[in-house]
């Protein structure tokens, strides 16, 4: 059976494809690709499992971790000063939460991706998928005002 593909838009994934000039996907798999970020000062990463999602926080000085989240984690953004993390779990909202695991805080219960820190760390920006397209929401890292800058 032949798929052709219209349209596509997958976040957060990579995938494998053999796709042929006329369109035809051959294959279409996804890479569980675990994603892996360093924070400031050179002595922590964070991990994001796939496929599981779990979030951890590994210190590289002592090879310990902290699981901050079992599963489902989307993505998840670090502070510009390294002290916080803002992550999405899917369908439970956007989260951040202090580099040593602790003070876990939902800022708002929106599906969000593309979360970005502002370069002051006060403020992160993220996208929505609506009815309407593409939103771009900017809120506080403390859940308060939450505002929609693009529509």
């Amino acid at each position: 059976m032949k798929r052709t593909v219209k349209k596509a838009c997958f976040v957060g994934t990579l995938f494998l494809s053999v796709i042929f000039f006329s369109g035809y996907v051959k294959a279409a798999v996804p890479l569980l690709v675990p994603e892996l970020k360093w924070f400031p000062g050179d002595n922590k990463i964070l991990l994001i499992t796939k496929p599981e999602g779990k979030l951890v926080l590994i210190s590289t000085d002592t090879a310990s971790n902290h699981v901050v989240e079992n599963g489902e984690v989307k993505e998840a953004s670090i502070s510009p000063d390294g002290y916080k993390v803002v992550y999405s779990i899917q369908g439970k909202g956007i989260w951040v939460v202090n580099a040593d695991g602790s003070e876990k805080t939902q800022i708002t219960t929106d599906d969000g991706f593309n979360l970005i820190w502002s370069p002051g760390g006060i403020k992160i920006s993220y996208m929505l998928f609506t009815e309407k397209g593409i939103s771009i929401y900017v809120v506080h890292f403390d859940g308060s005002n939450k505002k929609l800058v693009y529509q």
